[in-house]
C-alpha cells in the first residue's frame, strides 16, 4: 500500500489514475462546500500529516508514508490547486489498474474488461522499468502491466518508426535496427556482453569524450542556449556523474561561487550524537551535496519540484547570475524554455536515513552530465556515454543509446568497448 503521487516519468498510466481517482477533495481551505466538510472540518481527516515512514497509529490503523515536497514527494495540480501527498487516498499500485477495471464494469453494468470501454495503455518494455524502494528483479517484473490479469485482453499496436533518429542513410537505418535488438537482449552477445564499436563512435579516454560532446568549452560565454539544450554526457551512477561535472567545470574560466548547505538534525535529543561535520558528509539519494561550486554559464538540473509545470524535478537550466541566496537562471527544457527564473534555497529532508535531518540548499546540481535514468524521455542531438561504470539495470543501455538523433553524434567511452554489459530482463517480453 502507498499514499503518494507516483513518479510521472516512470509510470505515466499509474500517475494518471492516481491523480484522477485517488486524490481526496481538495476540501477545507480549497473548497469549503465539499460534501466531506462537517462543522468546518473534513470528516475523512484530510489533509493527512506528512510521514517519512509507514507506521501504526494510536488507533491501530496504519499511517502511510507521505513524503513532503522537501523530502522528494511529488505534487500535482487539481482544479488550479497544487496538491501534495497529504491529499492522496491510500492505494495498492499493483491492484489500482484492476480496481479501475472493476469500477468501470460496475458503472457500465458490463462485465467486459474495463466495462467495454477502450482504454489506451502506452509504454516501452525495453526502457527502464518503474523501480520500487529496495525492489528485486521479480518485484520490477511483477509490477509491470504484462503481469496483470488484463494483459490477455489487450490488443497490441506497435509504433515501428523511430521518430528520434533521422533515418536518412543506411547507417542510421541499421542503427535503429540494432537499438531494437539491444532493447530486447537479442543483439549478438557473449555472456550478456556486447561489442559497441560497430554502431557508435568509441573514444579511448574520458578527455576525448568531453572534447567531442563539449568542444571548445573554455569559451563557454560564446555558446548559445540551443547548444546546451542539445547535448549531455550520460552515466549509470550519480558518483560518476558528479566526477564528470566537476571535471568539465574546471575546464573553463568564469565567475564562480562556492555554496555550502546548512545541515541540522530535527530531533533535539539527536543533536549530541551527530556532529555537523558528519551531517555535511552525508550523500542521501536525490539530495544535493553539502558543497556546490557553480560558474556563470554552467548548466544545472533541478532536483525538486518548485513551480510546475515550468520548474520541475529534471528541468535543466543555465546559470545567468550567482547571488548569495538566489540563482538567476534561464530554463533550457520544457514549457518554460528561454524564461529567466530565480532559484531559492529550500529545506530538504531525506527520507532514507534512520534519523531525521534537514539540509537547506539550492535544489540543483551541475548538468554537463546526468544519470541515464534522469535522461529517459529526453532527446539529444549530441550525446556522450561514460561506461566507466557498467549499466546495471534493465533497459539502461537501450535508453542511453537511443537518446540521439543520429549515430554519428553518439560518443562512448568504455574501458573495454568489446565487452559492454547489456542488462535485459527476458521475463518482461
Amino acid at each position: 500500500m502507498t499514499a503518494e503521487i507516483p513518479n510521472k516519468e516512470q509510470d505515466q498510466e499509474l500517475y494518471d489514475i492516481v491523480v484522477k481517482h485517488m486524490v481526496h477533495g481538495p476540501c477545507g481551505a480549497f473548497n469549503h462546500n465539499s460534501p466531506c466538510i462537517i462543522e468546518g472540518k473534513c470528516s475523512k481527516k484530510f489533509p493527512k500529516q506528512f510521514q517519512s515512514n509507514t507506521s501504526s497509529g494510536d488507533d491501530g490503523y496504519p499511517k502511510y508514508r507521505r513524503l513532503s515536497p522537501e523530502e522528494g514527494g511529488k505534487i500535482c495540480t487539481i482544479r488550479n490547486h497544487e496538491i501534495d501527498n497529504r491529499w492522496i487516498v491510500p492505494y495498492n499500485k499493483l491492484l489500482l489498474k484492476a480496481a479501475l477495471d472493476r469500477t468501470m464494469r460496475d458503472l457500465r453494468h458490463n462485465n467486459s474488461p474495463m466495462g467495454g470501454c477502450t482504454v489506451l495503455f502506452s509504454g516501452d518494455f525495453r526502457q527502464i522499468l518503474p523501480v520500487g524502494t529496495r525492489g528485486t528483479i521479480a518485484d520490477e517484473v511483477n509490477a509491470s502491466l504484462k503481469r496483470s490479469y488484463l494483459w490477455p485482453y489487450i490488443k497490441i499496436l506497435e509504433l515501428k518508426t523511430n521518430m528520434r533518429v533521422l533515418c536518412t542513410d543506411q547507417d542510421n537505418i541499421n542503427f535503429v535496427k540494432d537499438l531494437l535488438l539491444i532493447g530486447k537482449g537479442k543483439f549478438q552477445a557473449t555472456n550478456d556482453k556486447i561489442n559497441i564499436k560497430s554502431f557508435c563512435n568509441s573514444v579511448p579516454t574520458i578527455t576525448k569524450l568531453i572534447q567531442n560532446v563539449y568542444p571548445n568549452i573554455q569559451n563557454i560565454s560564446s555558446k548559445s542556449l540551443k547548444w546546451f539544450q542539445e547535448r549531455a554526457i550520460l552515466s549509470p551512477t550519480n558518483e560518476q556523474v558528479d566526477k564528470l561535472n566537476d571535471l568539465i567545470l574546471s575546464r573553463f574560466d568564469a565567475q564562480s561561487q562556492k555554496y555550502y548547505s546548512v545541515d541540522t538534525v530535527l530531533e533535539k535529543e539527536d543533536a549530541v550524537h551527530f556532529l555537523t561535520e558528519f551531517l555535511n558528509s552525508l550523500t542521501p539519494s536525490g539530495v544535493p551535496l553539502h558543497t556546490l561550486i557553480l560558474k556563470i554559464g554552467a548548466p544545472i538540473i533541478l532536483m525538486r519540484n518548485l513551480s510546475p509545470p515550468t520548474l520541475c524535478n529534471g528541468t535543466r537550466l543555465q546559470i545567468k547570475k550567482l547571488k548569495s541566496s538566489l540563482l538567476e537562471s534561464i530554463i533550457l527544457t520544457g514549457c518554460g524554455n528561454g524564461k529567466t527564473v530565480l532559484i531559492p534555497r529550500i529545506p530538504i529532508i531525506p527520507s532514507d536515513l534512520p534519523f531525521k535531518f534537514k539540509r537547506i540548499k539550492f535544489p540543483v546540481k551541475l548538468a554537463f552530465a546526468m544519470t541515464i535514468n534522469k535522461a529517459q524521455g529526453q532527446t539529444l542531438n549530441v550525446a556522450g556515454i561514460d561506461l566507466s561504470v557498467q549499466c546495471f539495470s534493465h533497459g539502461q543501455l537501450y535508453v542511453t543509446l537511443s537518446r540521439v538523433t543520429s549515430k554519428f553524434n553518439l560518443y562512448i567511452f568504455a574501458p573495454d568497448p568489446e565487452k559492454v554489459d547489456n542488462v535485459v530482463y527476458k521475463e518482461i517480453f
